[in-house]
């Protein structure tokens, strides 16, 4: 599979089956979120949602929020705006794990970055789970 087989879209709550498919499927239970949390993202950020298609399914998707600069309750779901925040949360990233080391999470991040060039955001924040810090890192998130 290569990049030109992937399909990088928006995502928003009609993919919320597939989203919540490739959660159970990653993490660790402790780490599942609600559906209702995953519902309310694309809702409030519906620019910085994203999905990755292979063959016509979710491989992967990335949702990400603005938050205010001093936000501090990560996980918890877009917090009310005023409108001028510069901070974005990358709430969650995952790739399907048959579909994973083929440049998937890459697609998803750039065409986040690509679309934070002409806003207004100076940065990124995400909390890294599962050892995903490395993963981060070469994004430099």
């Amino acid at each position: 599979m290569g990049p030109e087989t992937v399909k990088i879209r928006r995502a928003g709550t009609e993919d919320l089956p597939g989203i919540m498919r490739l959660q159970l499927q990653s993490y660790e239970a402790s780490l599942q979120e609600p559906a209702s949390l995953f519902e309310r993202i694309p809702g409030a950020s519906p620019d910085t949602c994203l999905g990755a298609e292979y063959e016509g399914v979710m491989a992967g998707y990335l949702l990400a929020h603005a938050i205010p600069d001093d936000f501090k309750s990560f996980g918890k779901g877009p917090p009310p705006l005023s409108g001028s925040e510069t901070a974005l949360y990358l709430h969650d990233m995952c790739v399907n794990t048959a579909h994973r080391n083929k440049g998937i999470g890459r697609l998803l991040f750039d065409a986040l970055d690509f679309h934070l060039e002409s806003e207004k955001f100076t940065k990124i924040t995400a909390v890294a789970v599962q050892d995903s810090g490395k993963v981060l890192e070469e994004m430099r998130v």
